[in-house]
């Protein structure tokens, strides 16, 4: 599977392994003899296991993708704050009559070897993790028996080994600064700040040393000729 990135559109590592520590649900991919099958489960990342990280999970047992034959490598798909993005924040390209409207998203696929664990211990550590993450304080181990071991034993600890990661941050980096101020205004405005803020953080500094790439060409073009 191909996933297209034009170069404006990578993110950095900084950014990528600061979206990848933030506890968050994707969907789990996997292609079987029978087609793909998906299932959304909430996922922690952990970046220090093997070359690329993992991330783990849990499953109810009863899903059947768990037990399908897996072909190839699985996918988990992550995606991050998004939004319609009218022209009425282009004004630069309003004026100009070239303004066209847009969806503008962060989004990373992690692509590697999927491990089921049929082990109850493996993952009630899975699902305590994640609920600590999500809910301080909260404690598995405190939930009543038989009440706690029934749980445990209706799910199946995922692991998704990681092999490659593709990220995409879409955030109109192609606009003009002045454009950019007017969208990350009119997200604050709609209430979507988190999609603000990831655009103030990586489309506002690639579009101003584009900017100055762009004026120093210029500079250097016109500049006079030594004789």
């Amino acid at each position: 599977m191909i996933v297209y990135v034009p170069r404006q559109y990578e993110m950095d590592d900084e950014h990528l392994r600061r979206f990848l520590a933030q506890p968050r649900a994707g969907d789990l991919v996997t292609v079987t003899p029978h087609g793909p099958e998906a299932t959304l489960l909430p996922v922690v990342y952990h970046p220090d296991d093997g070359p690329h990280g993992s991330f783990i999970a849990h499953m109810s047992r009863v899903n059947p993708q768990w037990r399908a034959e897996i072909i190839g490598e699985a996918l988990l798909i992550l995606t991050g704050p998004h939004a319609f993005m009218t022209t009425r924040w282009m004004p630069d390209v309003l004026a100009a009559g070239t303004a066209i409207p847009t969806w503008n998203y962060l989004s990373v696929h992690a692509y590697g070897r999927l491990v089921i664990h049929d082990d109850e211990q493996w993952a009630c550590r899975a699902a305590a993790e994640l609920a600590e993450l999500l809910e301080p304080g909260y404690d598995v181990d405190a939930l009543p028996e038989p009440y706690r071991s029934g749980q445990l034993r209706a799910i199946v600890g995922i692991e998704l080994q990681v092999t490659r990661v593709v990220a995409k941050a879409k955030l109109s980096q192609n606009r003009s600064l002045s454009d950019l101020a007017e969208i990350v205004a009119g997200l604050r405005d709609a209430g979507l700040d988190e999609l603000a803020t990831e655009t103030e953080q990586i489309a506002c500094p690639y579009a101003a040393r584009r900017d100055e790439v762009v004026t120093q060409a210029a500079a250097n073009r016109d500049r006079p000729a030594r004789t």
